[in-house]
């Protein structure tokens, strides 16, 4: 589901799956549960092969933002589509997400 690079203190992470719900929102956080993100300046989702995401998604995306330390900020959202960004938005997590 997840691939990642690693460049210094920046992971960017590949979610490669087309929709974030409840069907699998339980196993992005289990696999989220395998990385360290103490030392992390920047974390970036890059989400261009999603295009659906439910509240379960949302939640999920939370969750991931909750683990970030505080060096790391916002969690950065990258390559996210017109329905993705407008669920971000409905719900004003565009306060909480970085789009880039």
């Amino acid at each position: 589901m997840l691939t990642s690079q690693l460049d210094g203190s920046k992971l960017t992470l590949r979610l490669e799956v087309e929709s974030l719900d409840a069907g699998n929102a339980a196993s992005f956080k289990q696999e989220l549960a395998t990385y360290d993100f103490s030392k992390l300046t920047q974390v970036i989702l890059v989400m261009s092969a999603v295009s659906f995401v439910d509240s379960s998604g949302v939640g999920a995306l939370l969750s991931l933002q909750k683990r970030l330390p505080p060096t790391a900020g916002n969690l950065n959202l990258k390559g996210t589509n017109t329905a993705v960004v407008g669920v971000i938005e409905l719900l004003r997590l565009n306060r909480v997400f970085k789009l880039v």
